[in-house]
């Protein structure tokens, strides 16, 4: 993937990212916070727990 491939895959995935913030990150900086994304795993994340922003809603 080349670097703007990579903010697009990023933006996708944490929609709070912004495009101006990534672009100031190397190529290999972007790919490795792209596996970090990719390899989380929310299952059961909220087990347990309520979630705040339904709760105050």
């Amino acid at each position: 993937m080349n670097k703007r491939d990579l903010i697009e895959r990023i933006m996708e995935l944490n929609r709070s990212a912004r495009r101006e913030f990534l672009e100031a990150f190397s190529e290999n900086e972007l790919a490795e916070y792209l596996a970090q994304l990719t390899g989380l795993d929310l299952n059961g994340f909220w087990a347990g727990m309520s979630a705040p922003a339904l709760a105050a809603s």
